[in-house]
Formats: structure tokens, sequence, C-alpha cells
């Protein structure tokens, strides 16, 4: 790590003070004549191990009897025109390429003089950082692009940048790819939850700017890594999610919904098949007639790329048949998540259940109707505890559903909580003594 306060390098002569940074870096003024009695250009050197330091125009010019050598700065002496504000240029440059290259070996980037110079004209603003290689314009185009590429996490893209121009608008700031370090994580943190957003939708809105930033960086484009430390983000919080038990289902399967709009049998009839299958919404959206063949469901996970197959339920084989073997029409994330909401209070799932989350930084427990709780990926949790609940190996349902792993598995199996709390009601440790 480089200490960024200046000491005097020994060993050198006393007009030449240089200052030392513990990586080995060191900065220089030198007048390009300091034996002339006209006024002569300031050139900064910096010397961080290559055979020639790298050489800058600080665009200041002094006669020689007034550059104090000794204190590497102009003097302040009556005659000599804003002394004090062309030293805290000075300072400024001094600072800035330190900072520059403190950043770049923390990131372990190659140190070049081309890199220090474009990246040291455009802190001290001789230059303008090429527009398309920004932050918030690469972010934006990031994002059109996910959307046009029906990407699954184009939404949660989009809502990462739509928070940080929103950022940038209320704090009256600009950021850039090398302002994204803890000092912004803690910034922007602190605004999401003023926004009142809830603790898991913050961590969200991390997960996709580290998306952003990787993605940029993988083009070329981001040189700083700071995002890569794994405290650049947001703790995601252990929240209840419910899921829809096979009663509820089954009504919902049943359930006449002639009177309303074909979106919602369209809605149902999908969910009902993420829900017998455990697929995700990004798979199960993306099933074709072929993917059903001799009582099989059969398709590659777009997370893993992994081929997995199912077995048919027959409530599945019910819709193909009433569809003429068609799958129902693909909605929207947003259009389907509202849907399923409806159809479920539509089809009686009303019992109050409570919800307990983080949200504007503060515990919030509200009571609401189930429906209100049902989400587009309710259907996946919903078969996982389903298929555990009617006693099938979780080894075989990892096969089905396409886990990898029992640690991300066991997030969708709450019901080994339910069914302890329900087997251990009978226990002569709660019952009151006769």
């Amino acid at each position: 790590m480089i200490n960024l306060s200046p000491k005097p390098y020994p060993g050198l002569s006393p007009g030449l003070p240089r200052y030392k940074y513990t990586a080995m870096a060191t900065v220089t003024f030198y007048l390009k004549d300091a034996k002339g009695t006209k006024e002569t250009p300031i050139n900064m050197y910096f010397s961080y191990g290559n055979l020639k330091p790298f050489k800058y125009a600080t665009g200041e010019r002094i006669a020689p009897a007034n550059w104090n050598p000794e204190k590497q700065m102009i003097r302040d002496k009556k005659g000599v025109s804003d002394a004090m504000i062309r030293n805290e240029t000075l300072d400024r440059m001094r600072k800035a390429i330190v900072t520059i290259y403190r950043r770049l070996i923390i990131d372990d980037l190659d140190v070049s003089d081309t890199l220090l110079r474009e990246l040291l004209d455009i802190e001290m603003g001789r230059k303008k950082a090429d527009p398309s290689l920004t932050l918030l314009h690469f972010a934006k185009s990031f994002s059109e692009k996910m959307v046009s590429q029906k990407n699954s996490n184009a939404r949660i893209v989009t809502m990462a940048y739509n928070n940080l121009t929103e950022y940038c608008s209320k704090k009256k700031t600009s950021i850039d790819f090398k302002d994204m370090d803890m000092l912004f994580r803690d910034r922007f943190n602190r605004f999401l939850q003023e926004k009142g957003y809830a603790q898991n939708s913050i961590s969200t809105c991390f997960s996709a700017l580290k998306i952003i930033l990787t993605a940029a960086k993988n083009a070329g484009i981001n040189k700083f890594l700071y995002y890569r430390d794994r405290d650049f983000s947001a703790k995601r919080e252990r929240v209840r999610k419910y899921s829809l038990s096979y009663d509820e289902l089954l009504a919902i399967h049943k359930k006449d919904l002639s009177n309303f709009s074909d979106q919602y049998d369209d809605i149902r009839d999908l969910f009902l098949i993420g829900a017998f299958t455990g697929m995700r919404f990004s798979d199960f959206s993306k099933l074709k007639p072929e993917s059903f063949a001799d009582g099989m469901i059969t398709r590659k996970t777009k997370k893993t790329g992994n081929l997995v197959t199912a077995p048919m339920h027959w409530i599945i084989q019910e819709i193909l048949d009433k569809r003429g073997g068609q799958m129902p029409r693909i909605y929207c994330y947003d259009t389907f998540n509202k849907g399923i909401k409806e159809i479920a209070r539509i089809c009686g799932v009303t019992q109050p259940v409570i919800l307990s989350y983080t949200k504007g930084g503060e515990r919030v427990d509200e009571i609401v109707e189930k429906w209100q709780a049902v989400s587009t990926h309710a259907a996946r949790r919903s078969g996982v505890r389903m298929m555990r609940k009617q006693g099938i190996d979780r080894e075989k349902i990892m096969l089905i559903t396409g886990h990898e792993s029992i640690s991300s598995f066991r997030i969708y199996e709450d019901v080994e909580q339910e069914e302890n709390a329900l087997a251990l009601m009978d226990h002569a440790f709660f019952k009151k003594p006769v």
C-alpha cells in the first residue's frame, strides 16, 4: 500500500528533494532551465520503477530565482503573481499522480507512461473522458442491450442504472469507474435506504452493479477493480418466502377464468407448469412443444447450461391437452408477476401471513393476505416444497430442478422447519400435565 504522506527521500542533494512513497514511487519537480534568468517550464517527473521516469508538463512557468527547490514550490513574494494558486495546482498534480498510481497497483494493472498520462490528463481537466467510456454511458447501453436480448438479468441491471442516474441527479455529482470504491458503496447504500428500499432489493441492486462493472472490465473499459472486494455489496437477509400448497395449486388449476382476460389463463397455466416441474422462470417460460415427449420434460437450464429431465405431472398433461400441445403465451417478468398475484387473490389465497423484512434500514413486520406474497418465483419454491413433503429424496429433486449445491437448494426447503414443528406438537414437553 502506498503511503500518501510525502517524506523527504534520503541521500539526495538538498537542492533536489523528492517525495518517497512506500511502493518506491517518487515525485519530483524540475525546472527545464534551472540556470537561466528567464521564465522556464516546470516539469514533473514521476519515478515508479521504469528505466526512465514519467515526465509530465505542469503548464506552469517560473524564473529560477522565484523557485524554491527545497520546498518544491514557487516562492510567494512580491512580483510573483498567483504564487499560492499555482502552488496549489502543483500540489494537486502531485497528489493526483500518486492516487492514480495507487489505484493501478491495487487493481494489479500494468502501469505505463501512456496510461498515467491519459488518466492524469483527465484528472487535471486537460482532457475529457470519452463519453462512450464513462460508467453511466456504458451502463445505459449495456442495460439496453440486455433488454433487447431478453436477458434474464435485464430487469435488475436496468434498475441499477436508473438508481445510479437518480443518485447523480439528487446528489448533484458525477461518478465514473474510478469512483466505485468503498466510500461510494456506503453512500449509495445509504441513498437506497433513504429511498425506502428493502434490504434484499439493495443487495440485488449491488449485485446488478457488479454485473455492469464486470462487463465493462471484460470490454477493456473499466480498469478499476475495487468492486471485487466482497464488502462492495449489501448483505442479503433471510426472509420467509411463501409457497402455494398442493390444494391451493389445484384450486387455481380448476378455477374458471373465462370471465377474465385471456392473459390470466396463459399466466395461470404457465405458473402451474413451473410449479409442477420446479423450474426457474427463465426455464419454464422458454419451453417448446418439443420439450414434452414420452411423459418427460427435457430442457437445458439457462443458469447452469445443464440438461435436466423431469417426469410430466398430470396437471401439466391436462394443460397441454387443453391447448393442443402448445405452450401458453409468454409475458414479461413484471406482467407475469402482477398477473399471478391477482389470480391467487381470485382463487381465494387470502389467509393472513406475516412478512418480516428490513426496509429503509428498519425492521418491518407486516400482515398481508397471502396472495400479496405470491410471486413468479413461488412456482419453483412450491414445486420443491411439495416434492419434499411427498417424501421425494433431496438428491432426486435436485436432478429435476437443476440445483447444483445443497446450500442453494436449502433456500427453497423451509418445509423441514414446518414439519418439525408439526411433529413436535404432540410431544409430551408441549402438553399440559394431566
